[in-house]
C-alpha cells in the first residue's frame, strides 16, 4: 500500500514529496524545505516527537498551537487531575462528536511552515486525515504558507472511508486522556504570534514525507510488529501511573515511550511498572506490558546496563564496599569527576546524597562503645 500511496500523492501533483528512510533523513529533507532555523508550527502527533531532537538540534523553534485560541487573560488550571474525575461520556455521543470537515484551499497565506503528523492515509486516492480537537490543525492547514504532512508508513490504510474510521476511532478512544491534559502549552506566547502576522497574496506548498524509521524492520519482528497496528488514540495513558514522569520529553503515550526507546531516544524504560492498565484501556488488546518486559530483559543482557541495574537495585552492596576501603570511597565522593564515573558506571545520580563510609560496622562501634561505658 505503500507504493500505491506514493504514486497517487506524486499524481496530486504537491509541491514535494519524498520517502524518508530514518528521522535523520526527513530532518535533512525538512531542513532543504525550509531552510536554516525557520519556527515551525506542530501539531501533537507522535511522529513529530520522533523529528523533534533533530530539528530542535538544526536550530528549528517547534511552536505548539493546541489550544492557542484559548482566551488570553485568564490563567488556565488543570482541574482534572485523575482518571476517575472524568465526567461520563457514552461512547456513542463521543464517536458522533468527531465530525469529518474538508478544508478548502485559498490564496491568503501567512509566511510560516506547518509541520503536521498525519493521523491516517489512503492509499486508493492518496489523500490524508488529520484528527483535531481544537481549531490549531484546520487553522494551519488554510493559513500557512509551506506545509509539511508527515506520513508515518503504519498510518497508511486501503480507502478513504477506513482512513476517516481509523482517525474517529483515535478521537473517539483517546477523548479521555485528551480532557485530562487540557492545558496550555508552554510556547502559547509564541503560538499567538502568528495570529499577528499578514495574510499574503500566494498559494499554498504542500509538501508529503514517507516516513519509515524503522517501521519496516519492525514489521518483520514478531510480537512487535502490533506496535504497528496502534491508532494513536492515547487510550492507554488515561490510566498510566507514571504517565505524568515520562509524558512530553519521553511520549506522549506509555506506547510512546516503548518506541522511543526502540530508537534510541529514551535512556531506559523503568518508569513502566507494569500494572497492566495500558493493555486493559488498549481497543487493540497491543500488550505493551509484555513488550516492555521483554525489551527490559534483552537489555539487561547486556553488562552495561546490568552493572547499573544490579547496583540500583542492591544498594547495600556499593555501601558494603564502600566499608571496605572507607577512606578511599569518602575521598573520591568528594570528587565531581569521580562522581561522574560512578554515576555512569553504578547509574547512581552524580549529585545524589551518599553517607559516608564507616571502617567500623554499627554493631562494632555499638559493642566497642558498651565495653567502654562498662569499664567506666
Amino acid at each position: 500500500m505503500c507504493s500505491q500511496f506514493y504514486s497517487q500523492i506524486i499524481e496530486r501533483g504537491y509541491a514535494g514529496s519524498y520517502q524518508a528512510k530514518d528521522a535523520e533523513d526527513a530532518a535533512e529533507h525538512i531542513e532543504k524545505i525550509t531552510g536554516q532555523a525557520e519556527t515551525l508550527a506542530i501539531n501533537r502527533a507522535g511522529i513529530i516527537g520522533e523529528l523533534r531532537p533533530l530539528l530542535e538540534a538544526n536550530g528549528h523553534p517547534l511552536i505548539h498551537t493546541y489550544l492557542a485560541g484559548y482566551p488570553r487573560g485568564e490563567d488556565v488550571e488543570k482541574v482534572l487531575h485523575r482518571y476517575w474525575q472524568l465526567p461520563d461520556v457514552s461512547p456513542e455521543s463521543a464517536y458522533e462528536s468527531f465530525n469529518a470537515q474538508r478544508v478548502e484551499p485559498s490564496t491568503g497565506r501567512k509566511d510560516y511552515t506547518a509541520l503536521l503528523g498525519v493521523s491516517a492515509a489512503a492509499a486508493e486516492d492518496g489523500s490524508v486525515v488529520l484528527l483535531q480537537h481544537t481549531s490549531n490543525v484546520s487553522t494551519m492547514l488554510r493559513e500557512a504558507r509551506k506545509v509539511i504532512l508527515i506520513v508515518g508508513v503504519d498510518k497508511i490504510v486501503r480507502t478513504r472511508d477506513e482512513a476517516v474510521f481509523q482517525a474517529r476511532s483515535m478521537g473517539a478512544f483517546g477523548l479521555e486522556n485528551v480532557i485530562l491534559n487540557l492545558s496550555l502549552p508552554d510556547s502559547i506566547e509564541q503560538a499567538l504570534e502568528f495570529e499577528k502576522l499578514p495574510l499574503e497574496d500566494v498559494e499554498a506548498e504542500i509538501y508529503i514525507i514517507l516516513l519509515d524509521n524503522g517501521r519496516r524492520e519492525l514489521a518483520q519482528q514478531g510480537e512487535f510488529a502490533q506496535l504497528l497496528t496502534c491508532i494513536s488514540c492515547q487510550a492507554c495513558a488515561a490510566q498510566c501511573p507514571t504517565y505524568d514522569y515520562f509524558k512530553c520529553d519521553l511520549g506522549n503515550t506509555p506506547k510512546q515511550y516503548l518506541w522511543s526507546y526502540l530508537l534510541g531516544l529514551s535512556p531506559s524504560l523503568e518508569m513502566c511498572i507494569g500494572c497492566g492498565m495500558c493493555l486493559a484501556q488498549c481497543p487493540l488488546g497491543i500488550d505493551l506490558p509484555r513488550l516492555i518486559t521483554i525489551t527490559r530483559n534483552e537489555t539487561l543482557a547486556g553488562w552495561k546496563e546490568a552493572i547499573p541495574n544490579r547496583a540500583l537495585n542492591d544498594a547495600w552492596l556499593i555501601m558494603k564496599s564502600a566499608h571496605l576501603s572507607a577512606p578511599l570511597a569518602n575521598g573520591l565522593l568528594k570528587n565531581k569527576v569521580a562522581r561522574k564515573a560512578i554515576e555512569t558506571v553504578t547509574g547512581f545520580e552524580h549529585d545524589a546524597w551518599f553517607p559516608s563510609a564507616q571502617r567500623r560496622t554499627f554493631i562494632r562501634w555499638f559493642r566497642r562503645r558498651k565495653r567502654q561505658r562498662e569499664q567506666v
